[in-house]
């Protein structure tokens, strides 16, 4: 599978850009963030929802595009309940829930990995080839569309 450019990814979901259901349009918040124009900033798109958002504020901010792939780490035999998080870099945040669920560390490193390994996935999905762009001396925006899924 071939990877989109972000002005593909603007045309095939602009319809999508749209829908009543995001708490602020992407335009709304583009304008919002004006004052960020011609500073490259990096626009980070939480997939699935907030990926197209980004790239139409990436693009409204003359800035760069990427995605920001985070996943929940699930509690034992309730996978909708999230016991932490995890990142594509491995950084792991742990919710005082599952200590209080009695969510041992050989689950949560465990899950971990699961997880890991789907993040990891993904990237090479959305952008096979490479990484995710330096954050290093750049101004960050992050999008998510609001939904929970």
């Amino acid at each position: 599978m071939q990877a989109l450019t972000e002005q593909q990814i603007i045309d095939m979901l602009d319809d999508y850009l749209e829908a009543e259901f995001t708490f602020i349009r992407t335009e709304e918040l583009a304008a919002k963030l004006r004052a960020y124009r011609g500073a490259r900033p990096l626009v980070l798109g939480v997939p699935r929802g907030g990926a197209p958002m980004a790239a139409h504020v990436a693009a409204e901010l003359e800035g760069d595009l990427d995605v920001i792939l985070v996943h929940k780490l699930r509690a034992p035999d309730q996978p909708e309940f999230a016991v932490g998080a995890i990142d594509e870099s491995g950084v792991i945040y742990v919710s005082p829930a599952a200590q209080d669920l009695g969510i041992d560390d050989a689950y949560i490193n465990q899950e971990a990995a699961h997880q890991l390994k789907e993040i990891r996935r993904r990237r090479e999905l959305y952008t096979p080839g490479r990484g995710m762009t330096s954050l290093q001396d750049r101004i960050v925006i992050v999008v998510d569309d609001g939904v929970a899924t």
